[in-house]
């Protein structure tokens, strides 16, 4: 029973050296990666910053694109109806639901109350779409445009005013 404590020993031995170089070379394998860890969280960092940076961008050109564009859709949309109805953009301020939500086009046909685009009547919609392609044009001014029948849904009154638009060169 002597010999196999010592044989028994010398094992234990062995085997405590065994697991004591393994587990050193965990802990350095734990070290590495917690040192791989800190790279990669200053590097999510740093996009986080960036992504962030170009959102508060895109936000500051797509607010001041609908700032301006809503203010020339006013015009336009009186100036196709006369003068007897409003139109503007409903957007959110909030930069994170603006891209969330949209852009509404509400439209006061005539003396008649708000109404979104959705329940338009056909000419109405067209009347609106149009008002809204000159205003983007009067802001952001394209060299041609290719509409096709875009009178079609509309009154003889309010093709005329699509007419007169069209020829007349006014700027806002």
């Amino acid at each position: 029973m002597h010999v196999t404590s010592q044989c028994f020993r010398r094992f234990l031995i062995q085997l405590t050296g065994i697991l004591l170089q393994e587990d050193k070379q965990a802990c350095q394998q734990i070290d590495e990666l917690r040192k791989d860890i800190a790279v990669l969280d200053q590097r999510h960092a740093a996009a986080v910053k960036s992504r962030d940076q170009i959102c508060d961008k895109r936000y500051k050109i797509l607010s001041n694109a609908l700032l301006r564009i809503n203010s020339a859709l006013t015009s336009c949309y009186q100036f196709l109806t006369g003068y007897q109805g409003d139109a503007y953009l409903q957007y959110t301020l909030d930069k994170d639901l603006l891209h969330m939500l949209g852009v509404t086009l509400c439209v006061r046909p005539d003396v008649h109350r708000w109404r979104s685009f959705a329940i338009l009547s056909g000419g109405q919609k067209s009347l609106s779409t149009l008002a809204l392609a000159f205003a983007m044009q009067s802001v952001y001014p394209s060299p041609f445009y290719v509409m096709d029948e875009v009178d079609a849904a509309l009154d003889a009154h309010a093709a005329g005013g699509q007419q007169l638009h069209l020829n007349t060169a006014w700027d806002y």
